[in-house]
C-alpha cells in the first residue's frame, strides 16, 4: 500500500446498493483501482456530510483507496 493511504475493500451483493461515508476533503483523495471514482459506473457521488464524502456504490467487489490527510 502507498505511504498515506487507506484502502477499504467494499463487497456489495447482488441486487443491492450501499451507501458509504468515509471522510475526505474532495473526490480526487478517492480512488479505485489507480482510477478516479468519477470514471467508474457502479460509484456516485451523492453529497457531503459533516467531513464526509457520501458514496452510493451499485453491485460490486472493490478497493477503495482513501488518501489521508
Amino acid at each position: 500500500m502507498p505511504q498515506g493511504q487507506n484502502i477499504m475493500p467494499v463487497s456489495i451483493p447482488a441486487n443491492s446498493s450501499a451507501e458509504i461515508y468515509r471522510p475526505a476533503s474532495s473526490l480526487k483523495d478517492i480512488e479505485e483501482g489507480n482510477k478516479a471514482i468519477s470514471t467508474i459506473k457502479e460509484i456516485e457521488y451523492l453529497h457531503n456530510v459533516k467531513g464526509s464524502l457520501v458514496l452510493k456504490c451499485l453491485q460490486a467487489i472493490m478497493c477503495l483507496n482513501f488518501k489521508n490527510e
